[in-house]
Protein backbone atom coordinates (compact mmCIF):
# COMPACT_ATOMS: atom_id res chain seq x y z
CA UNK A 1 0.00 0.00 0.00
CA UNK A 2 1.19 3.55 -1.36
CA UNK A 3 2.45 6.23 1.92
CA UNK A 4 1.10 9.69 1.73
CA UNK A 5 3.77 12.10 2.65
CA UNK A 6 3.31 13.79 5.70
CA UNK A 7 4.22 17.07 4.85
CA UNK A 8 1.71 17.68 2.24
CA UNK A 9 -0.96 16.24 4.82
CA UNK A 10 0.12 19.05 7.17
CA UNK A 11 -0.20 21.72 4.67
CA UNK A 12 -3.71 20.85 4.05
CA UNK A 13 -4.68 20.75 7.34
CA UNK A 14 -3.92 24.24 8.19
CA UNK A 15 -5.37 25.49 4.98
CA UNK A 16 -8.55 23.91 6.22
CA UNK A 17 -7.75 25.40 10.02
CA UNK A 18 -7.79 28.31 8.73
CA UNK A 19 -10.57 28.54 7.09
CA UNK A 20 -12.43 27.49 9.87
CA UNK A 21 -11.27 30.14 11.51
CA UNK A 22 -12.33 32.68 9.23
CA UNK A 23 -16.06 30.92 9.21
CA UNK A 24 -15.89 31.19 13.00
CA UNK A 25 -14.92 35.07 13.08
CA UNK A 26 -17.47 35.86 10.52
CA UNK A 27 -20.34 33.31 12.84
CA UNK A 28 -19.26 35.79 16.17
CA UNK A 29 -19.89 39.04 14.48
CA UNK A 30 -16.77 40.34 13.16
CA UNK A 31 -18.13 42.92 10.90
CA UNK A 32 -17.06 42.97 7.39
CA UNK A 33 -16.29 46.23 5.55
CA UNK A 34 -19.61 48.19 4.25
CA UNK A 35 -21.86 45.66 6.77
CA UNK A 36 -24.86 48.14 8.21
CA UNK A 37 -24.50 49.05 11.95
CA UNK A 38 -26.97 49.27 13.79
CA UNK A 39 -28.27 53.14 15.20
CA UNK A 40 -27.94 54.42 18.13
CA UNK A 41 -30.82 53.88 20.65
CA UNK A 42 -31.91 56.85 22.77
CA UNK A 43 -32.24 55.55 26.31
CA UNK A 44 -33.02 58.82 28.36
CA UNK A 45 -34.55 62.50 28.10
CA UNK A 46 -35.26 65.48 30.03
CA UNK A 47 -36.04 68.95 29.99
CA UNK A 48 -36.41 72.22 31.14
CA UNK A 49 -38.09 75.73 29.48
CA UNK A 50 -35.12 75.95 26.96
CA UNK A 51 -33.00 72.77 26.76
CA UNK A 52 -33.21 68.98 26.14
CA UNK A 53 -30.90 66.74 27.66
CA UNK A 54 -30.81 63.17 25.79
CA UNK A 55 -28.03 59.84 26.14
CA UNK A 56 -28.20 57.27 23.55
CA UNK A 57 -26.24 53.60 23.56
CA UNK A 58 -22.76 54.02 22.14
CA UNK A 59 -21.85 52.71 19.21
CA UNK A 60 -18.22 51.18 18.50
CA UNK A 61 -16.12 52.63 15.68
CA UNK A 62 -18.35 55.91 16.32
CA UNK A 63 -16.09 58.99 16.81
CA UNK A 64 -18.94 61.42 17.47
CA UNK A 65 -22.37 61.87 16.84
CA UNK A 66 -24.85 64.32 15.24
CA UNK A 67 -27.73 65.40 16.86
CA UNK A 68 -31.29 65.99 14.38
CA UNK A 69 -34.22 67.87 15.90
CA UNK A 70 -37.13 70.15 14.66
CA UNK A 71 -40.66 71.30 16.02
CA UNK A 72 -42.78 68.88 13.97
CA UNK A 73 -41.45 65.45 12.17
CA UNK A 74 -41.29 66.46 8.73
CA UNK A 75 -40.03 70.14 9.20
CA UNK A 76 -36.21 71.24 8.75
CA UNK A 77 -34.11 70.03 11.18
CA UNK A 78 -31.10 71.96 12.55
CA UNK A 79 -27.78 69.98 13.32
CA UNK A 80 -25.52 69.48 16.51
CA UNK A 81 -22.48 67.33 17.03
CA UNK A 82 -21.07 65.31 20.22
CA UNK A 83 -17.99 63.78 21.22
CA UNK A 84 -19.77 61.31 23.62
CA UNK A 85 -22.97 59.57 24.39
CA UNK A 86 -25.02 62.16 25.45
CA UNK A 87 -25.49 66.00 24.98
CA UNK A 88 -27.65 69.40 25.66
CA UNK A 89 -29.77 70.94 23.17
CA UNK A 90 -29.59 74.42 24.19
CA UNK A 91 -31.57 77.56 23.35
CA UNK A 92 -35.01 76.18 22.42
CA UNK A 93 -38.20 77.64 23.21
CA UNK A 94 -40.58 77.18 26.09
CA UNK A 95 -43.49 74.85 26.21
CA UNK A 96 -42.80 73.29 22.47
CA UNK A 97 -42.63 69.85 21.48
CA UNK A 98 -39.48 68.54 19.66
CA UNK A 99 -38.45 65.70 17.25
CA UNK A 100 -35.12 64.42 18.02
CA UNK A 101 -32.87 62.01 16.41
CA UNK A 102 -29.40 60.60 16.47
CA UNK A 103 -26.95 58.96 14.26
CA UNK A 104 -23.43 57.83 14.93
CA UNK A 105 -20.83 59.65 12.64
CA UNK A 106 -16.79 58.38 11.60
CA UNK A 107 -13.74 60.50 11.02
CA UNK A 108 -14.28 63.25 8.45
CA UNK A 109 -18.27 63.31 9.70
CA UNK A 110 -18.82 60.44 7.08
CA UNK A 111 -22.15 58.31 8.47
CA UNK A 112 -21.58 55.14 10.10
CA UNK A 113 -25.06 54.20 10.85
CA UNK A 114 -28.69 55.11 10.15
CA UNK A 115 -30.39 57.94 12.57
CA UNK A 116 -32.08 56.39 15.27
CA UNK A 117 -35.74 56.10 16.03
CA UNK A 118 -37.15 59.75 16.49
CA UNK A 119 -37.91 60.77 20.06
CA UNK A 120 -40.50 63.45 21.18
CA UNK A 121 -39.68 66.16 24.07
CA UNK A 122 -41.76 69.10 24.96
CA UNK A 123 -39.88 71.77 27.02
CA UNK A 124 -41.27 73.47 30.39
CA UNK A 125 -42.91 76.62 30.59
CA UNK A 126 -40.72 79.56 30.87
CA UNK A 127 -40.44 80.31 34.76
CA UNK A 128 -39.40 83.48 33.62
CA UNK A 129 -42.14 86.38 33.66
CA UNK A 130 -44.66 84.14 35.10
CA UNK A 131 -46.19 85.62 38.76
CA UNK A 132 -48.37 84.35 41.15
CA UNK A 133 -50.56 87.37 42.39
CA UNK A 134 -53.14 88.20 45.08
CA UNK A 135 -55.69 90.36 46.55
CA UNK A 136 -57.03 90.13 50.04
CA UNK A 137 -59.26 92.26 52.44
CA UNK A 138 -57.92 90.76 55.81
CA UNK A 139 -60.76 92.88 58.03
CA UNK A 140 -59.41 95.44 59.99
CA UNK A 141 -58.25 94.87 63.87
CA UNK A 142 -61.37 96.56 65.27
CA UNK A 143 -64.28 95.20 62.89
CA UNK A 144 -67.68 94.16 64.31
CA UNK A 145 -69.96 94.45 61.13
CA UNK A 146 -71.27 91.29 61.53
CA UNK A 147 -70.74 89.99 65.49
CA UNK A 148 -73.85 87.06 64.83
CA UNK A 149 -71.00 85.62 62.23
CA UNK A 150 -67.79 83.58 63.24
CA UNK A 151 -65.68 86.47 63.46
CA UNK A 152 -63.37 86.57 65.80
CA UNK A 153 -60.87 89.17 67.02
CA UNK A 154 -58.02 89.73 64.54
CA UNK A 155 -55.76 88.14 67.51
CA UNK A 156 -57.74 84.78 67.12
CA UNK A 157 -57.90 85.00 63.04
CA UNK A 158 -54.22 86.42 61.76
CA UNK A 159 -52.98 83.01 62.16
CA UNK A 160 -55.56 81.49 59.79
CA UNK A 161 -54.80 85.03 57.28
CA UNK A 162 -51.19 84.21 57.45
CA UNK A 163 -51.48 80.37 56.37
CA UNK A 164 -53.37 81.26 54.15
CA UNK A 165 -51.00 83.74 52.30
CA UNK A 166 -48.62 81.75 52.94
CA UNK A 167 -50.30 78.05 51.49
CA UNK A 168 -50.54 80.23 47.86
CA UNK A 169 -46.65 80.59 47.07
CA UNK A 170 -47.51 84.28 46.03
CA UNK A 171 -44.95 86.52 44.65
CA UNK A 172 -47.11 89.85 45.56
CA UNK A 173 -50.30 90.77 47.06
CA UNK A 174 -52.60 93.45 47.72
CA UNK A 175 -53.81 94.13 51.31
CA UNK A 176 -57.38 95.82 52.50
CA UNK A 177 -58.07 96.93 55.91
CA UNK A 178 -54.73 96.15 57.35
CA UNK A 179 -55.24 99.08 60.13
CA UNK A 180 -52.62 101.30 60.40
CA UNK A 181 -52.87 101.68 63.98
CA UNK A 182 -51.22 100.21 67.07
CA UNK A 183 -52.94 96.77 67.89
CA UNK A 184 -54.64 96.81 71.29
CA UNK A 185 -52.34 94.42 72.48
CA UNK A 186 -49.42 97.59 72.83
CA UNK A 187 -47.16 95.25 70.73
CA UNK A 188 -45.94 98.63 69.38
CA UNK A 189 -46.64 97.97 66.12
CA UNK A 190 -49.75 98.00 63.47
CA UNK A 191 -52.20 95.12 62.20
CA UNK A 192 -50.18 95.21 58.89
CA UNK A 193 -46.98 95.34 60.26
CA UNK A 194 -48.00 92.02 62.92
CA UNK A 195 -49.19 90.43 59.10
CA UNK A 196 -45.56 91.10 57.51
CA UNK A 197 -43.91 90.38 60.61
CA UNK A 198 -45.91 86.58 61.21
CA UNK A 199 -45.58 86.03 57.69
CA UNK A 200 -41.68 86.48 58.00
CA UNK A 201 -38.43 86.41 55.38
CA UNK A 202 -38.68 86.91 52.67
CA UNK A 203 -41.86 89.03 53.02
CA UNK A 204 -41.97 92.82 52.87
CA UNK A 205 -44.29 95.76 52.67
CA UNK A 206 -43.24 98.25 49.80
CA UNK A 207 -44.14 101.25 52.46
CA UNK A 208 -44.04 100.83 56.16
CA UNK A 209 -44.93 104.37 56.76
CA UNK A 210 -48.53 104.54 58.77
CA UNK A 211 -49.12 107.99 58.50
CA UNK A 212 -48.54 110.93 55.79
CA UNK A 213 -47.09 112.80 58.71
CA UNK A 214 -43.69 114.01 59.62
CA UNK A 215 -43.92 111.76 62.89
CA UNK A 216 -45.26 109.07 60.89
CA UNK A 217 -46.10 106.47 63.76
CA UNK A 218 -48.85 108.93 65.22
CA UNK A 219 -51.76 110.60 63.67
CA UNK A 220 -51.67 112.63 66.61
CA UNK A 221 -50.78 116.57 66.25
CA UNK A 222 -50.01 115.88 62.47
CA UNK A 223 -47.88 117.91 60.54
CA UNK A 224 -48.57 116.57 56.98
CA UNK A 225 -45.78 115.23 54.86
CA UNK A 226 -46.69 112.64 52.09
CA UNK A 227 -44.88 109.23 53.60
CA UNK A 228 -46.77 107.43 50.69
CA UNK A 229 -48.67 105.73 53.14
CA UNK A 230 -52.34 104.33 52.26
CA UNK A 231 -53.83 103.64 55.79
CA UNK A 232 -54.82 99.91 55.30
CA UNK A 233 -54.37 99.80 51.92
CA UNK A 234 -50.98 97.95 51.22
CA UNK A 235 -48.69 96.03 48.99
CA UNK A 236 -46.64 92.90 50.32
CA UNK A 237 -44.20 91.06 48.13
CA UNK A 238 -41.73 88.15 48.52
CA UNK A 239 -38.12 90.02 48.32
CA UNK A 240 -36.10 86.32 47.18
CA UNK A 241 -38.01 86.63 43.93
CA UNK A 242 -39.04 90.91 43.45
CA UNK A 243 -37.13 93.97 43.78
CA UNK A 244 -38.70 97.26 44.26
CA UNK A 245 -37.85 100.13 42.03
CA UNK A 246 -40.75 102.91 43.28
CA UNK A 247 -43.70 103.55 45.60
CA UNK A 248 -46.20 105.35 46.44
CA UNK A 249 -50.02 106.37 47.30
CA UNK A 250 -52.83 108.26 46.34
CA UNK A 251 -55.87 109.50 48.41
CA UNK A 252 -58.66 108.76 46.58
CA UNK A 253 -62.58 110.76 47.06
CA UNK A 254 -63.40 109.87 50.34
CA UNK A 255 -66.88 110.52 52.34
CA UNK A 256 -66.81 112.93 55.11
CA UNK A 257 -66.55 111.33 58.20
CA UNK A 258 -65.74 107.66 56.45
CA UNK A 259 -62.91 106.22 56.64
CA UNK A 260 -60.38 107.60 54.03
CA UNK A 261 -59.77 105.63 50.86
CA UNK A 262 -56.32 105.05 49.58
CA UNK A 263 -54.96 103.43 46.54
CA UNK A 264 -51.21 102.50 46.98
CA UNK A 265 -48.95 101.28 43.75
CA UNK A 266 -45.65 100.04 43.58
CA UNK A 267 -43.19 99.19 40.57
CA UNK A 268 -41.84 96.02 41.33
CA UNK A 269 -38.67 93.97 38.64
CA UNK A 270 -39.15 90.58 38.68
CA UNK A 271 -35.74 89.06 39.82
CA UNK A 272 -35.28 85.86 37.33
CA UNK A 273 -36.03 87.75 33.88
CA UNK A 274 -35.43 91.72 34.60
CA UNK A 275 -38.88 92.08 33.94
CA UNK A 276 -40.60 94.55 35.61
CA UNK A 277 -44.36 95.79 36.20
CA UNK A 278 -46.72 98.43 37.61
CA UNK A 279 -48.95 96.85 40.62
CA UNK A 280 -51.95 98.57 42.43
CA UNK A 281 -53.91 97.71 45.74
CA UNK A 282 -56.96 100.16 46.37
CA UNK A 283 -59.97 99.81 48.68
CA UNK A 284 -62.94 101.95 47.49
CA UNK A 285 -66.14 103.37 48.91
CA UNK A 286 -68.92 100.83 49.66
CA UNK A 287 -73.31 101.46 50.29
CA UNK A 288 -75.57 101.14 47.35
CA UNK A 289 -75.31 104.85 47.54
CA UNK A 290 -71.92 105.63 46.76
CA UNK A 291 -72.34 104.17 43.05
CA UNK A 292 -71.14 107.21 41.27
CA UNK A 293 -68.11 108.21 44.56
CA UNK A 294 -66.73 104.44 43.40
CA UNK A 295 -66.59 105.61 40.14
CA UNK A 296 -64.67 109.00 40.84
CA UNK A 297 -62.14 106.78 42.73
CA UNK A 298 -61.67 104.49 40.51
CA UNK A 299 -60.75 107.04 37.82
CA UNK A 300 -58.67 108.48 40.48
CA UNK A 301 -56.84 105.47 40.65
CA UNK A 302 -56.32 104.63 36.94
CA UNK A 303 -55.39 108.07 36.58
CA UNK A 304 -52.54 107.89 39.03
CA UNK A 305 -51.57 104.41 37.03
CA UNK A 306 -50.89 106.64 33.69
CA UNK A 307 -49.17 109.43 35.54
CA UNK A 308 -47.12 107.12 37.83
CA UNK A 309 -46.14 104.08 34.65
CA UNK A 310 -44.16 106.46 32.44
CA UNK A 311 -42.39 103.05 30.84
CA UNK A 312 -45.30 101.57 29.84
CA UNK A 313 -45.18 98.54 32.07
CA UNK A 314 -47.52 95.91 32.48
CA UNK A 315 -50.09 96.44 35.09
CA UNK A 316 -52.05 94.37 37.28
CA UNK A 317 -54.32 96.11 39.57
CA UNK A 318 -56.07 94.28 42.60
CA UNK A 319 -58.76 95.61 45.46
CA UNK A 320 -61.80 95.25 47.07
CA UNK A 321 -64.02 97.72 44.87
CA UNK A 322 -67.20 97.24 47.20
CA UNK A 323 -68.62 96.89 43.60
CA UNK A 324 -70.15 93.59 41.82
CA UNK A 325 -72.06 93.14 38.68
CA UNK A 326 -75.29 92.94 39.97
CA UNK A 327 -75.43 96.48 41.77
CA UNK A 328 -78.19 98.69 40.85
CA UNK A 329 -76.87 101.49 38.43
CA UNK A 330 -74.18 99.61 37.84
CA UNK A 331 -70.40 98.26 38.30
CA UNK A 332 -68.81 101.66 38.02
CA UNK A 333 -65.58 100.83 39.08
CA UNK A 334 -65.44 98.01 36.65
CA UNK A 335 -66.31 100.08 33.74
CA UNK A 336 -63.70 102.40 34.14
CA UNK A 337 -60.75 99.69 34.16
CA UNK A 338 -62.46 98.00 31.27
CA UNK A 339 -62.44 100.90 29.68
CA UNK A 340 -59.34 102.23 30.44
CA UNK A 341 -57.93 99.04 28.40
CA UNK A 342 -57.84 96.78 31.68
CA UNK A 343 -58.99 93.21 31.23
CA UNK A 344 -61.22 90.89 33.77
CA UNK A 345 -59.49 87.24 33.56
CA UNK A 346 -63.02 85.76 34.59
CA UNK A 347 -64.90 87.65 32.19
CA UNK A 348 -67.47 89.08 34.74
CA UNK A 349 -69.71 91.66 32.41
CA UNK A 350 -72.44 93.38 33.92
CA UNK A 351 -75.22 91.13 35.03
CA UNK A 352 -73.85 88.23 33.48
CA UNK A 353 -74.63 84.47 34.87
CA UNK A 354 -74.06 81.76 32.81
CA UNK A 355 -71.54 83.57 30.38
CA UNK A 356 -68.78 85.04 30.94
CA UNK A 357 -67.60 87.48 27.46
CA UNK A 358 -64.04 88.13 27.50
CA UNK A 359 -62.69 85.69 30.02
CA UNK A 360 -59.19 84.77 29.24
CA UNK A 361 -58.24 82.84 32.58
CA UNK A 362 -57.52 79.30 31.30
CA UNK A 363 -58.09 76.90 34.34
CA UNK A 364 -60.09 78.26 37.43
CA UNK A 365 -60.65 76.69 40.92
CA UNK A 366 -63.35 77.83 42.82
CA UNK A 367 -64.29 80.37 40.67
CA UNK A 368 -68.19 80.41 41.63
CA UNK A 369 -67.46 81.29 45.07
CA UNK A 370 -68.27 84.57 46.27
CA UNK A 371 -64.92 86.36 46.98
CA UNK A 372 -66.89 88.29 50.31
CA UNK A 373 -68.33 85.73 52.57
CA UNK A 374 -69.53 87.80 55.80
CA UNK A 375 -68.06 85.60 58.08
CA UNK A 376 -70.77 83.00 57.72
CA UNK A 377 -69.83 79.57 58.43
CA UNK A 378 -71.86 79.05 54.70
CA UNK A 379 -69.51 78.77 51.92
CA UNK A 380 -71.14 81.43 49.41
CA UNK A 381 -71.02 79.34 45.95
CA UNK A 382 -73.00 80.91 42.85
CA UNK A 383 -76.09 78.83 41.01
CA UNK A 384 -74.14 75.28 39.27
CA UNK A 385 -75.56 76.77 35.85
CA UNK A 386 -73.21 80.55 36.41
CA UNK A 387 -70.02 80.69 35.56
CA UNK A 388 -68.18 83.40 38.10
CA UNK A 389 -69.51 83.93 41.76
CA UNK A 390 -70.19 87.13 43.00
CA UNK A 391 -67.35 88.95 43.38
CA UNK A 392 -66.63 92.46 45.03
CA UNK A 393 -62.68 92.03 44.97
CA UNK A 394 -60.94 91.52 41.09
CA UNK A 395 -57.83 90.92 39.56
CA UNK A 396 -58.19 93.18 36.53
CA UNK A 397 -54.83 93.33 33.79
CA UNK A 398 -53.61 95.11 31.09
CA UNK A 399 -53.42 92.66 28.14
CA UNK A 400 -51.49 89.72 29.36
CA UNK A 401 -51.40 85.93 29.70
CA UNK A 402 -53.65 84.74 32.61
CA UNK A 403 -53.16 80.51 32.93
CA UNK A 404 -54.70 80.29 36.62
CA UNK A 405 -57.13 81.87 39.11
CA UNK A 406 -58.27 80.66 42.44
CA UNK A 407 -60.71 81.97 44.85
CA UNK A 408 -58.73 80.48 48.03
CA UNK A 409 -61.46 78.63 50.36
CA UNK A 410 -61.40 75.48 52.52
CA UNK A 411 -64.11 73.82 52.67
CA UNK A 412 -65.92 70.40 53.47
CA UNK A 413 -68.37 68.54 51.35
CA UNK A 414 -71.07 70.03 52.95
CA UNK A 415 -69.94 73.82 51.67
CA UNK A 416 -68.94 74.61 55.27
CA UNK A 417 -65.72 76.85 55.85
CA UNK A 418 -63.25 74.20 57.38
CA UNK A 419 -61.72 75.79 60.81
CA UNK A 420 -61.08 79.73 61.46
CA UNK A 421 -62.66 81.81 59.10
CA UNK A 422 -59.35 83.84 58.61
CA UNK A 423 -61.25 86.92 57.14
CA UNK A 424 -64.89 88.19 56.20
CA UNK A 425 -63.17 88.40 52.18
CA UNK A 426 -61.48 85.12 50.69
CA UNK A 427 -58.74 85.55 49.03
CA UNK A 428 -58.40 85.73 45.32
CA UNK A 429 -55.59 84.78 43.47
CA UNK A 430 -54.21 84.48 39.45
CA UNK A 431 -51.33 83.27 37.54
CA UNK A 432 -50.52 85.81 35.10
CA UNK A 433 -47.29 86.12 32.61
CA UNK A 434 -45.50 89.02 31.62
CA UNK A 435 -44.57 87.79 28.24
Amino acid sequence: MPTTPITPLLRRASVLAALALTVLTITLGATPAGAAVHAPRVTSTSSTHDTVTLAWTPVAGSLSYGIRWSTTATGSPTFQGSAGSSAQVTGLAPATTYYLRVRALKKAGAFLTPYSTVVTVRTLTDPRGVLRVGSYNVACEKCTETPEGDEGTWYERRAAVVSTIAGEDLDVIGIQEASQGQLAENSGVSQFDDLVNRLGSPWAITNAYRYNCVKSTSASSCSFQDRGASQGTRIIYNTSRLTLTANGSKLLPSVAGENERYMAWAILRQQNSGKSFFFVSQHLQGGSEYTALRREEAEVALAVVRAKNTGHLPVISVGDLNSTRFNSGGNTPYDVYVAGGFVDPLGGAYRTTTTAPGATVEKSVNRRVSSWNDFQRKVRVADPSWVNGSNIDYILTTRMRVSEWETTVAMDASGNFIGRIPSDHNLIRATVHLS
